[in-house]
């Protein structure tokens, strides 16, 4: 489970993990040019069927809290989510179930510090996201 917090560095680990066990059971891949992350060649067919059934203890997969399907909490809990993090200097617009929102203005206190915006972001998370 990708934990709701998780760093850019913790998810490519995650990612990492999963997309070494593939491609060790004979998944194609291919690499991204500037970065060097892997990824599958053709993500849509997932096979050799068997290698990702040798794999599927590593496929990530978010916190089904974040899920709208599973958690029946999900539209109060992602409409608290914008506010908090709107109270705590991080513009965000748009209706809750959008695919994407509305960034904007950012606090100037957090505007060039990407650690203390993940502190707001995963402070947010954390207190609108509960079973």
């Amino acid at each position: 489970m990708i934990p709701m917090t998780a760093s850019n560095d913790e998810m490519a680990a995650i990612d990492g993990a999963w997309m070494d066990c593939l491609e060790s059971h004979g998944v194609q891949m291919v690499k991204k040019p500037r970065t060097g992350q892997k990824l599958i060649k053709n993500d849509e067919s997932r096979e050799p069927a068997a290698a990702y059934r040798a794999c599927a203890d590593k496929e990530p997969y978010p916190d089904p809290l974040l899920d709208k399907d599973t958690n029946p909490h999900y539209a109060e809990q992602t409409k608290a989510l914008m506010a908090c993090l709107n109270s705590h200097g991080i513009e965000v617009s748009g209706d809750w179930d959008d695919e994407f929102w509305t960034w904007g203005k950012v606090a100037p206190k957090l505007a060039h510090d990407d650690e203390a915006r993940h502190k707001v972001r995963d402070k947010c998370y954390v207190e609108s996201y509960k079973w």
